[in-house]
């Protein structure tokens, strides 16, 4: 499966933050890929649509992104769905906290579109779906 034919989510509070994170998704080709402004609204997203993975920050005001990783890692519906937490440079803790709170991995904002790439591509394989080299 190739990762432009993937549907994302993308969950921060800032939206600048957002729309860079976009940015980096369209830079590779990606299409599919809603927003939601903070963990409430994800998880009504999750439950409304299907979703290949979501892409969440950390660091969110109220439910952060940790919330929402432990959310989904506890519903039977959503378990297998993977999520990359993105964590502030310097934030070490949170990359640690992230990975053993169940996060299929993270990425160090800001990221390039490589980065973006090589993780991704990481987070499938270790799931059993290859994405052919572009």
């Amino acid at each position: 499966m190739e990762l432009a034919a993937l549907r994302y989510l993308i969950v921060d509070a800032s939206a600048d933050a957002r729309r860079a994170t976009r940015e980096r998704l369209a830079e590779i080709g990606c299409r599919a890929v809603d927003e939601a402004a903070g963990s409430v609204a994800a998880l009504a997203l999750l439950k409304a649509r299907r979703f290949d993975l979501v892409i969440a920050s950390a660091a969110m005001p109220g439910v952060s992104g940790f919330d929402l990783l432990n959310v989904v890692r506890a519903d039977p519906a959503l378990r297998h769905l993977p999520v990359l937490m993105l964590v502030a440079p310097g934030c070490k803790d949170d990359s640690v906290r992230a990975v053993q709170g169940g996060a299929a991995g993270y990425l160090v904002t800001p990221f390039d579109a490589a980065a973006l790439v090589g993780t991704l591509r990481g987070i499938l394989a270790r799931r059993g779906r290859p994405v052919p080299a572009a």
